[in-house]
């Protein structure tokens, strides 16, 4: 699993956004799986708010959390950040799961926060200290 960086949006990330494709470099040829996106970047208090889409063809099979891997070395590596945050549909209940299995933490509920069309879902914040 990798998760590229280009000079380009090392440049980007300063703008406070940033969406980078998940690579699996095992397959032949290497194969996006999923995408990661940082948004909400306060260079303040070091620390971002994220996304991840694991591609359905590749879901269940582990690379949720080989993303989450490749992210968190990035994230203090080469980012330099303290923390990361995450929102979670109260529906989602693979992810929370996953999450919570690689050390997140529950520290909120927002009610009503995310809007599909038709219903309001409330959502979890969790939330991982990078150490």
């Amino acid at each position: 699993m990798n998760i590229v960086l280009t000079a380009e949006q090392q440049e980007y990330w300063h703008e406070g956004r940033m969406t980078l494709n998940a690579v699996d470099n095992a397959i032949e040829g290497g194969i996006v799986i999923g995408e990661v996106s940082l948004y909400d970047y306060d260079a303040l208090n070091l620390r971002s708010s994220f996304g991840i889409v694991v591609y359905p063809l590749f879901r269940r099979k582990g690379y949720g959390r080989a993303i989450l891997t490749e992210l968190h070395n990035l994230c203090r590596n080469t980012l330099h950040l303290h923390q990361l945050y995450v929102d979670i549909l109260d529906t989602n209940l693979a992810s929370q799961q996953l999450f919570e299995s690689a050390g997140y933490i529950h520290v909120g509920l927002q009610c009503d926060w995310t809007y599909d069309g038709k219903h309001f879902h409330d959502t979890y914040r969790y939330q991982y200290i990078l150490k």
